[in-house]
């Protein structure tokens, strides 16, 4: 909500009922949205190590960047900041 210049999009891939995934975003507050995916989208995406993943792509559409496991808010503005450098690729 601070970076109204961040868009996050959330991709749902691994669930066995829709009702799976709107109980998560109730439970967690999520405030993005989350497309409802399968396997045919990951697989744009290549090679996914685990979940969750994340991508940062330059308002471009570049892919900047990509960090396996959770990412905290400050994570992402540091990613954000160095983006240009390629710094988002690291693992957790």
């Amino acid at each position: 909500k601070r970076h109204r210049n961040l868009l996050v999009i959330g991709v749902a891939v691994m669930y066995r009922k829709k009702q799976e995934v709107l109980d998560i975003v109730h439970r967690k507050s999520l405030s993005y949205p989350i497309v409802l995916g399968n396997d045919d989208t990951s697989k744009q995406f290549g090679q996914i190590p685990g979940m969750p993943t994340s991508f940062l792509y330059s308002p471009s559409g570049k892919l900047v960047g990509r960090h396996a496991g959770s990412l905290k808010a400050g994570e992402v503005v540091q990613a954000m900041r160095h983006a240009h450098g390629s710094a988002f690729t690291t693992g957790s």
